[in-house]
């Protein structure tokens, strides 16, 4: 899994960015620095957390709800390609962040896409052909802990970010 991180001056590229990872079904966590964001994120290939929805029972679309409280509300349905990644089971529920369910939303962090399926555990909704996992190849590091063991030092960043940018320019 490759991790991948870019720097934005303003809110509005920065979101329009987001929303692009998002579509694309990626997971991103967004830090604020002095002069701008700092965006880290992934993609599902290659991700051992990532999983493609396939479909829902009874040939009907996946239910999904945002939180962690059945409410009609906060449902959404997602279709074939969609992807979830893994966060925890508790209680014969599997929870996963919902790229989907942020588009056209400004949040910083992914934990307000966290919901679950009435499914059941994980493991049940593979061997039911509901999901599969997203990985082609072994990948020992979980999205998490990557993302949350990165330190943002804004102008340190901005400058590794502009010599980055210079080294790529041709």
């Amino acid at each position: 899994m490759e991790v991948f991180s870019e720097y934005h001056k303003s809110k509005e590229t920065l979101f329009k960015r987001a929303n692009e990872i998002l579509k694309d079904g990626g997971i991103y966590d967004i830090i604020p620095c002095q002069a701008g964001f700092l965006m880290y994120y992934t993609l599902s290939e290659n991700c051992r957390i990532a999983y493609t929805v396939l479909k829902g029972r009874n040939d009907e679309a996946f239910k999904f709800t945002i939180g962690n409280k059945i409410d009609p509300q906060n449902e959404i349905e997602l279709v074939k390609g969609d992807v979830l990644y893994f966060c925890y089971q508790r209680s014969k529920k599997t929870f996963f962040y919902c790229p989907k369910a942020l588009i056209g939303k400004r949040e910083f962090r992914m934990e307000a896409s966290i919901g679950f399926s009435t499914y059941g555990q994980k493991t049940a909704m593979l061997k039911e052909g509901l999901i599969e996992s997203c990985l082609s190849c072994d990948i020992s590091t979980y999205y998490y802990n990557l993302i949350h063991n990165y330190k943002c030092d804004g102008v340190a960043y901005r400058n590794r970010w502009r010599e980055e940018q210079s080294d790529n320019a041709f």
